[in-house]
């Protein structure tokens, strides 16, 4: 039995000269991953990316599978496509001196971009604010860029003539107006905040902020999360939110992981 205090006796294994004497316990060797693990291998051609699987030690036909570059290749296209179809609304809006901004999703990016180019999210929607004296105007000039006017929902969204798929318009919100009867406040009149690099200009920080604290859908907390992450919400900009959003943005403050 040990000693006083449990430090066992001298010749013991438990006594400390003892485990210095026998110096650090041995660690088990690193494991190796096995050997016969199943291998894929690929080559590109012009038009086919083919992937074969091969597994060492088996003997068993497998046929290759033939898988088409366009689908490797359609969300890098897709996302191309959302910010060319923004950058032609803002050249033929500016082109016809029609004063307009970009809210939204891609609003949120151009600020989040002024922080941590890495931090920005994609978007398949294209929003712009118009005042709506401008429409006609508006129209004339998206018309000209290859875009027809329609209204879907109440919403007046412009349509890419050569995709004319509603999901795929450019949808516009009027200034200084409630977009639903229940809402508390009309939307905040066009006021241009930062331009992006490329050239659309996306609305004002603190009127975007409370359009995403309006609508304060599941992706208006994600855009608003996004703001905060990268610093763009301080102590400053939540004081000049109205105090009828602030619950709303106290909300997202007190748990901003989500």
């Amino acid at each position: 039995m040990g000693g006083a205090g449990g430090r066992g006796r001298p010749g013991d294994p438990c006594h400390p000269r003892m485990r210095l004497l026998a110096g650090p316990p041995k660690r088990s060797p690193a494991r190796r991953l096995p050997d016969r693990l199943p291998r894929l291998t690929c080559a590109s051609t012009d038009r086919y990316n083919e992937c074969a699987m091969t597994i060492p030690d088996v003997d068993i036909p497998i046929t290759s599978v033939r898988v088409p570059l366009e689908w490797i290749m359609r969300a890098p296209r897709a996302v191309e496509k959302v910010e060319e179809r923004l950058l032609r609304t803002a050249q033929a809006l500016e082109s016809a001196g029609v004063p307009y901004v970009v809210i939204g999703g891609h609003a949120v990016a151009i600020w989040v971009a002024s922080r941590d180019e890495g931090a920005i999210r994609n978007t398949k929607d294209v929003d712009i604010m118009l005042n709506r004296p401008d429409l006609d105007r508006a129209i004339r000039a998206m018309a000209d860029a290859g875009f027809d006017v329609s209204e879907v929902d109440g919403i007046t969204v412009f349509f890419d003539r050569a995709d004319p798929t509603p999901s795929r318009g450019v949808q516009v919100i009027f200034a200084n107006e409630k977009r639903r009867p229940y809402d508390p406040r009309p939307t905040p009149p066009i006021t241009p905040g930062l331009r992006s690099p490329k050239g659309p200009t996306a609305l004002d920080l603190r009127e975007l902020l409370i359009l995403e604290l309006m609508a304060f859908r599941d992706i208006d907390r994600v855009h608003i999360r996004d703001l905060l992450h990268v610093g763009l919400i301080d102590d400053a900009m939540v004081a000049r939110i109205p105090a009828d959003l602030r619950p709303r943005l106290d909300e997202i403050l007190a748990n901003p992981d989500g």
